[in-house]
């Protein structure tokens, strides 16, 4: 994939010695093959209007000699800004042209932020199809995504999590998402996380040492045992981390680390495997 960010020099000195008073016109650009797409905008640093920050945001996606795609970027929700996920920095991009189901067609992905304190990025993907491209959004929520080639088969994958742990049992800043790996196929994404269980045995593993030092902190653990044990009904390892989370919620002090909602052990267990029964990990 040749993913570039080709910025204006003013915005490089911008970022090196400091904002400037007058909005920076900005190109992000990315080219696989014969397909090419261009995000342009203009970038003020200097605003405290976080709404002015990024403005005339428009794609453009050329396709050999065609232009196929033309047009100004819209929010995605009536209270959503338009944001690139870039944030204008000319380390970053916006913008990937790849193939991403080995078909020999390049995808389009445009990645925009929402805006707010932690949500949501999204992509829209634009496919050829029928000479033309068709365009799909997804949110990604608060996880954001990385690609990654994790089956070394030349075929990426969409690295998350899964943003429905989030406030499920506990705040954001005291919760886990479990892992969540995606693979795009015919315009769509398909939940392929099963397929990689060393990456979600260590999932599990990086979320139970986040338990254990949330005990050793005094921080809330309701959040962070839910999304442990979605990663080990994944791994096939329901049994274990069950016990492991029983053993958990046993300890003395539970009733005094957790929120008042969570203070008895059985009625805590039971919603946690109603919620993982409901979100399809047991």
């Amino acid at each position: 994939m040749k993913r570039l960010a080709l910025v204006a020099t003013l915005l490089a000195c911008l970022w090196v010695g400091g904002a400037t008073a007058a909005p920076v016109p900005v190109t992000e650009s990315a080219q696989s093959g014969e397909v090419k797409v261009e995000l342009t905008y203009f970038f003020d640093a200097a605003t405290d209007d976080f709404e002015q920050r990024y403005t005339q945001l428009h794609v453009r996606v050329q396709r050999a000699d065609a232009v196929l795609v033309d047009t100004d970027v819209k929010a995605l929700c009536a209270n959503c800004s338009v944001w690139p996920s870039s944030g204008g920095n000319p380390l970053s991009s916006s913008v990937a042209a790849t193939d991403l189901d080995r078909d020999g067609e390049p995808e389009v992905l445009l990645d925009l932020y929402t805006g707010g304190a932690h949500c949501c990025v999204y992509t829209t993907f634009f496919r050829f199809t029928d000479g033309t491209y068709a365009r799909r959004a997804h949110s990604w929520g608060n996880p954001s995504y990385r690609l990654r080639d994790l089956g070394a088969d030349g075929r990426p994958e969409f690295l998350t999590a899964d943003d429905r742990f989030n406030y499920a049992f506990s705040c954001f800043a005291c919760s886990a998402a479990p892992i969540l790996i995606q693979r795009y196929a015919q315009g769509k994404l398909v939940n392929v996380t099963r397929n990689f269980r060393a990456q979600v045995i260590a999932d599990a593993n990086r979320i139970w040492a986040l338990y254990r030092r949330a005990v050793q902190k005094h921080v809330y653990p309701s959040g962070l045992l839910p999304a442990y044990l979605a990663d080990e009904y994944l791994a096939g390892r329901g049994a274990y981390g069950l016990a492991r989370v029983r053993n958990a919620v046993a300890r003395p002090g539970w009733a005094s680390m957790v929120e008042p909602q969570w203070r008895n052990r059985t009625r805590y267990v039971a919603a946690v495997l109603r919620f993982l029964h409901k979100t399809g990990y047991r």
